[in-house]
């Protein structure tokens, strides 16, 4: 009676909560980045080869079981399957593993490993023709872990089953492997999307950025007036290249698609000899001129480092080529300080500013980093944050719109006054 009992009792936990394959079920929406729902876009699983395509509201699902059998997982260091009446082991990291068979009365059956495993996968032999047709306990030692199996008979084989917690760490056995798979997206009009997939059950919203092939690479004609600053023609020997990749760059976080953006046809670019110089844009588009400063550069070398000279030389690009992108309002001298500071943001954006650099004063309009840390606070910190604010930003100061720019702007984009805002800024900065 009592072995009829235990058998009953673990079968019944047993179809209770096992599979015998692991459960996919990932669905979400696919929108562009004007939140419009994506139609049309084929979403694929890539590892279990499933897909879908997403209908007129941007929805889609991917269901049904994977294919990799019965699985189950044991703490941080290993997982366990058994397919074809074989046991199968992914170690996480190489260590001394035990794994052991007994009868649900706790007596030994077979030691199927004692010893030394390397990372990776292995397989026992599972002794089932000599085994009875009752349930048996699976056991796995690394030493610091234990996991405790239920290998239960079903029809003509058996099935692995997870029976309890595990005792180094009280948490519940997971029911599959741990998950490693990407879910690719493509759609005409919209570049190509690769996101990560952790669990095989899941709501997985994604945004697609509009296709940019039509981006025009400006002609960049570079003017080296400092020919005595050898070490920039060796550290960039052909700044073009890097001069069309930064204008690419800031044509990204500013707009949301090419046909939106101010088109620069040519960019004169001048290394110049005046040791007053820093950087500066002049003219606008369709062709524009910037100039950095050689003497300022070589000083600032031979305090930093090269390397720390061609990220300089790269921030003052990524700043000065915002000017000749950006929306201006058709009057930027009269908000210079909105206009810098979108100069400076972009520059921290793409990496050539650094946070430390933050510090609490000033006021929101007052240009370069002041303005640019309290731009890219709102951008991705206030609330959440916002990555469409920059974007909105800029629209506010469309040159075509028949609108005179003014700070109402911000309330516009946020529903809340700069002042407001300025002020939830600072106490946030001085914590």
């Amino acid at each position: 009676m009592l072995k009829r009992f235990l058998y009953s009792s673990i079968l019944h936990v047993f179809l209770a909560i096992g599979v015998f394959a692991q459960n996919v079920d990932i669905k979400g929406k696919v929108t562009n980045r004007e939140g419009l729902p994506v139609a049309g876009a084929s979403v694929v699983l890539k590892n279990l080869n499933k897909s879908a395509t997403t209908d007129q509201a941007g929805l889609y699902q991917i269901s049904g079981t994977s294919d990799i059998g019965n699985v189950q997982h044991a703490g941080s260091l290993y997982s366990v399957a058994m397919t074809n009446n074989s046991i199968c082991l992914f170690l996480k990291a190489p260590g001394q593993i035990t794994v052991s068979l007994f009868t649900v009365y706790g007596r030994s059956v077979a030691m199927l490993h004692n010893g030394s495993l390397n990372k990776g996968r292995h397989r026992f032999a599972f002794p089932s023709r000599s085994l009875s047709r009752q349930v048996y306990l699976l056991r796995i030692g690394t030493g610091s872990q234990t996991g405790n199996y239920t290998i239960i008979p079903i029809n003509n084989s058996f099935t692995l089953s997870n029976r309890n917690v595990h005792p180094a760490t009280g948490a519940a056995i997971a029911k599959g492997l741990p998950v490693n798979d990407t879910l690719s997206v493509t759609c005409t009009g919209y570049e190509a999307k690769t996101v990560p997939v952790t669990e095989y059950i899941a709501t997985i919203n994604i945004r697609l950025e509009f296709d940019w092939s039509d981006f025009l690479y400006p002609e960049i004609i570079f003017q080296n007036k400092y020919t005595s600053f050898s070490k920039f023609i060796t550290r960039f020997p052909s700044i073009e290249d890097t001069a069309k990749t930064i204008s690419y760059g800031v044509c990204r976080k500013l707009y949301r698609k090419f046909s939106e953006s101010l088109k620069l046809e040519k960019i004169t670019f001048i290394l110049d000899s005046d040791p007053n110089t820093i950087g500066w844009k002049a003219g606008k588009p369709p062709a524009i001129t910037i100039c950095i400063g050689g003497p300022y550069l070589e000083k600032y070398m031979n305090s930093n480092g090269l390397e720390k000279m061609a990220d300089e030389v790269k921030g003052i690009m990524w700043h000065e080529y915002t000017h000749g992108y950006q929306y201006d309002d058709g009057n930027s001298n009269g908000i210079i300080g909105i206009i810098e500071g979108v100069g400076d943001c972009v520059r921290y954006l793409a990496g050539y500013i650094d946070i430390s650099q933050r510090r609490p004063g000033g006021n929101w309009d007052s240009g370069y980093k002041t303005s640019a840390f309290f731009f890219a606070w709102l951008q991705e910190e206030y609330n959440g944050g916002n990555p469409e604010f920059l974007y909105l930003l800029n629209q506010s100061m469309d040159i075509d719109d028949g609108i005179t720019w003014s700070k109402e702007a911000f309330k516009t984009i946020t529903g809340e006054t700069v002042e407001e805002l300025w002020k939830k800024y600072q106490d946030d900065i001085t914590k």
